[in-house]
Order: structure tokens, then sequence, then C-alpha cells
């Protein structure tokens, strides 16, 4: 369903990822989009979520993400 609400988008379609570490120093990722749908709402949605150990790098991160985008 929402493949086919991004086919109705004409705008742009933002995207933001959040990483942190829980008190149990396990570490996770979200991956999230914001658009403008068909009728000027502002809409976000959380593509994908999983487990993502430290450390950070910025190769793990794009790499992530990427299978994200292509999932």
């Amino acid at each position: 369903m929402l493949k086919e609400e991004f086919r109705k988008i004409r705008n742009s379609i933002c995207l933001t990822s959040n990483l942190w570490t829980s008190l149990t120093s396990e570490g996770y990722i979200a991956l999230t989009t914001h658009y403008v749908d068909t009728n000027w709402k502002l809409c976000s949605k959380i593509l994908n979520f999983c487990h993502f150990p430290p450390p950070y790098t910025g190769f793990k991160l794009s790499k992530k993400i990427n299978g994200f985008l292509h999932d």
C-alpha cells in the first residue's frame, strides 16, 4: 500500500535515519520517510527498524540504509 501511495506523490520524499543505544548497550536504527500527500498533508512513515550494533561507521550506516531501500 505504501508503494502505491508513493507512486501518487508528485513531490519529493525525504529520508531520515536515527541511531541509538539502549540502556543494555543494544544498538538500533530506524529509517523514516517524510512527504506531503495528495491532500497536502505532511506524512511520516517508518520504513524499517532493526538491531544495529555499534560501532556506527559511515560505511556500515550507508550499507544498512542501502539495504533498506533495496528491500
